[in-house]
Order: C-alpha cells, then structure tokens, then sequence
C-alpha cells in the first residue's frame, strides 16, 4: 500500500519556483530542488515525475498566479488607459525592488530555453499571448473611452507594451535604477497618446 503524501503540493512547487528562478533550469541541479522541497528524490520523483515535470509544473503555476494578478488589474469598467498605467507603475515598482534583479520568471525562461525545449516554449509564448491580449482589450477599452489614441492599431500597440514591459524587468536585471525605469514606462505610455 503506497504512503500517503506528507507534504504540501502547492509550497513544494512554490519552493520548486524559488530554486528554478533563482539559478535557472539547466543549473538547478535535483539535489538543490530535493533539499528546497524537503523531499527525497523517490518523492520527488514519484509526485512530479522529472525534473523537466516538475519545471513544467511550477511554469504552469506561475503562469496561473501571474496571468490573475495582471488580469485583475487591466480587466474591468475603469479607464483603460488608467489599467494601463496602474501595470506600468506595477511592473516598475517591482522591477526597482530587491527583487528586480531577478527578472520575470516567465521572460527568464524565454530567454533560457525556449529555442531549445519545445513545451517551454510552447508555454511562454501562451503567457505572452494571453498578456498581450489582456493589454489589447484595456487599449479598446480606452480608445472607445476616448483616452487612447484610436489612430493606433490596438493590437500593434499591446504588442509594443507587452515588449516594453519585458525590456523594463530586462533593464532591472542589469540596473534596476528607479528613475531609469519610469522614464522607459514613461515614454513608452506615450504611444497611447
């Protein structure tokens, strides 16, 4: 009879997060992700199945706490330039923070392994999407309200943002200089005028 599981599914993948985020995935090795998770590697092994498993895993999680958190902000009746700038001040802040240095996980793994590892990319390219498509309907929603241009393509333009947004969390990666950082946000928000 096998043994129930003895510990929490959504902390060890949390703790999954930390080690992945933190050295990537080619470096983590799975003794740094057993001593993380407090499991054994049969444990390891029998709840998330391999290690790339268990990236996929904590991709997807990641991917499910982030895609509310910015859906939360740009979804909604409210101004969508207003939603736009709320994510732009958002993403600068936390990219300025002792956190900054460690990027997006999402863009981290962009830049890591999607030309080599087809779910990755796969799953990266979906979070993208899904964001950038959030950003479009905020741009709709702001030119309808008629505080965003409607002389831009609202697609062109979420597209814009959402690269913008990935060049600011790249940006703090090498400098995560507070005031360098708004006048990137800054600028890049004039394109909704």
């Amino acid at each position: 009879m096998a043994r129930p599981r003895e510990f929490n599914t959504q902390e060890a993948l949390g703790q999954a997060l930390e080690v992945f985020w933190t050295k990537g995935y080619e470096a983590a090795s799975v003794c740094d992700l057993m001593a993380a998770m407090g499991l054994s590697k049969s444990s390891l092994y029998d709840s998330f199945g391999s290690k790339h498993e268990l990236f996929l895993k904590v991709i997807d999680c990641y991917v499910d706490a982030s895609s509310a958190g910015y859906k939360l902000v740009l979804a909604g009746e409210g101004s969508g330039r207003r939603a736009i700038e709320e994510m732009f001040a958002a993403i600068v802040e936390a990219a300025a923070g002792d956190e900054g240095r460690r990027g997006c996980f999402v863009a981290n793994c962009a830049v890591e392994l999607s030309g080599a590892d087809e779910q990755t990319s796969r799953r990266v390219a979906a979070f993208f999407k899904q964001f950038e498509e959030a950003i479009e309907a905020a741009v709709r929603r702001g030119q309808d309200q008629g505080n965003i241009s409607a002389d831009q393509d609202a697609t062109a333009l979420a597209l814009f943002l959402v690269s913008n947004i990935n060049g600011i969390r790249v940006m703090a990666k090498v400098d995560p200089d507070p005031g360098a950082l708004r006048d990137i946000a800054r600028i890049a928000l004039q394109a909704l005028d």
